[in-house]
């Protein structure tokens, strides 16, 4: 497994409503260490290894549909004791993760199908989609936990 993969996908199992706080907090400490090194190894992946990157950015991306998927579920069976304001913090950060998620695909297209002339552009591409997924994750995390 690239290191990127198993970076995102430590941070993506955590369930967003974790009921453990100490747990929650050591694992938001170690992301940025984990992410900083995981996002340099992407950037120092070659050509030779696209067959392993592609692999690794579907596993990513589905992996990513379903904690959005779960996250959704979640809110909807919590939206009734929402506030307005929590509904509209959680469909613009919906809305944003969605958003993420989409590009983040994109670049895993670039992964898939981009020239070996733009190799390194597209590896800090996708290196930056995975920065913007976990920054939209985290938004996500704090509207649930922020849920009565």
């Amino acid at each position: 497994m690239l290191p990127i993969a198993a970076a995102l996908a430590g941070v993506l199992s955590a369930p967003p409503d974790s009921a453990s706080r100490e747990a929650e907090a050591t694992t938001s400490a170690n992301v940025g260490e984990d992410m900083a090194e995981a996002i340099d190894a992407i950037n120092r992946c070659t050509i030779a290894q696209r067959a392993d990157a592609v692999r690794e950015a579907r596993i990513l991306v589905g992996e990513l549909d379903t904690r959005i998927e779960a996250r959704e579920d979640r809110l909807r069976r919590q939206w009734h004791r929402m506030d307005e304001a929590a509904r509209h913090r959680a469909r613009t950060t919906s809305t944003r993760l969605i958003r993420m998620r989409t590009a983040l695909a994109e670049w895993h297209g670039g992964l898939q199908y981009g020239s070996d002339r733009v190799w390194h552009d597209i590896t800090a591409g996708f290196a930056d989609a995975v920065s913007d997924v976990l920054a939209a994750w985290d938004d996500a995390r704090r509207d649930i936990e922020e849920t009565p």
